[in-house]
């Protein structure tokens, strides 16, 4: 048996890795990636079937210990999705000579890879990337680098960190797997259709994309495209189709993502996350942006006890963060729109299905692009 008779997939790139004969390389399946096994390369030899973390008994993993944080250079903050731990942990990992792996988009933007600070900056690597990514032969990279005795940290979502737990099959001191509290993965064919959609009507190539800028505070989810010819598309994730396909909706995730067996089943050192109960649990407020770090391992802790210079550190109990791990229930009539959304996205594009299933319409609209005004003007003195 090989991973192409496994019904169930999450596109974690560990078999692509950790075949000997390079047999196996993914490809398009209707909307998702999916991995194909060359018959003629393949030795039966069962790596990849018997390595498979989505096809292995999930654990629940437990929880050592769990803080809110935020990144004491304001700069970063404001340049990261939440409080700017991801970044921080990257820096002390980098002035150690090591290198840190994480998620990048191509140099046209229009599909997400992984890459590593060895190739391009701690930059293109920050920020969420809402869009199904390709680890490639990351994993090899990786262990390549531990056996050197080179210092790593790698950030993903936790198919991925599992992947790469399986695929190395034994631990690292030097090694930091990040990975972070997920809401699935969007398939990169609807994201290139997006972007196809933005650039006729902007008649130009996108240049870069932001899928977290903080143009209206941390709180709103917003994104923003900007193309060669200098023009820029900004919108609040409620209004924009495919943002809102993913975010408010979940129709675009992949299938198994939308009953992942990962949810309570973490197998990175550090789980991030954005921490939006802090006016609740602290009586405070804040709209430029604080972490949530949840601590899976001895590793994970020494970690994060590096941090005390760089992060403000809080700590949390297990009460205060146990919604984290809560099912996310999903009843049939999802089910049942979400067949009706892709059907549309087959027919005729994301944008209409989106505009058609998931964004805010009439007054709601009109509310939330006044609100969309009063939050730009009151980001711009937060970051003064």
């Amino acid at each position: 048996m090989n991973i192409s008779q496994f019904e169930k997939c999450a596109d974690c790139g560990m078999c692509e890795n950790i075949c000997p004969k390079n047999a196996i390389s993914v490809k398009e399946d209707g909307f998702y990636y999916r991995p194909v096994v060359d018959d003629s390369l393949c030795v039966d030899c069962g790596l990849c079937a018997g390595r498979c973390p989505v096809n292995r008994e999930a654990e629940e993993n437990e929880l050592i210990a769990a803080y809110y944080a935020v990144n004491r250079d304001k700069e970063t903050v404001w340049k990261s999705s939440s409080g700017g731990v991801f970044s921080a942990l990257a820096d002390i990992v980098l002035k150690e000579n090591g290198v840190v792996f994480g998620a990048g988009f191509s140099s046209d933007s229009r599909k997400v890879v992984f890459l590593s600070t060895d190739e391009t900056d701690l930059d293109s690597l920050r920020r969420s990337k809402y869009v199904e990514s390709l680890t490639g032969k990351s994993f090899r990279q990786i262990e390549t680098q531990l056996r050197q005795g080179r210092r790593a940290l790698f950030c993903g979502t936790p198919c991925q960190a599992a992947g790469l737990r399986e695929y190395l099959g034994k631990a690292y001191d030097n090694l930091i797997i990040c990975d972070f509290l997920c809401g699935g993965l969007p398939s990169h064919r609807m994201y290139e259709d997006y972007l196809s959609d933005l650039e006729n009507r902007f008649h130009s190539k996108v240049k870069s994309v932001n899928f977290r800028p903080k143009t209206f505070g941390w709180k709103e989810y917003a994104i923003k495209v900007t193309f060669d010819n200098g023009k820029e598309y900004l919108k609040q994730a409620s209004l924009d189709p495919y943002f809102s396909s993913f975010l408010h909706r979940r129709l675009s995730i992949r299938d198994l993502c939308a009953e992942c067996p990962f949810t309570k089943s973490h197998r990175s050192d550090i789980t991030l996350a954005d921490f939006w109960r802090y006016k609740s649990i602290t009586g405070q407020d804040n709209d430029e942006g604080i972490s949530m770090i949840l601590v899976n391992t001895k590793n994970g802790l020494d970690a994060v006890e590096n941090l005390k210079n760089s992060v403000s550190l809080d700590p949390l109990s297990n009460d205060q963060v146990a919604y984290v791990y809560k099912p996310h229930g999903l009843s049939k009539g999802y089910f049942e729109k979400r067949k009706a959304f892709l059907d549309e996205c087959r027919l005729n594009g994301i944008v209409s299905a989106g505009e058609k299933y998931c964004v805010t319409k009439g007054s709601d609209a009109v509310k939330a692009y006044l609100r969309g005004i009063s939050r730009k003007r009151s980001a711009k003195k937060l970051k003064k």
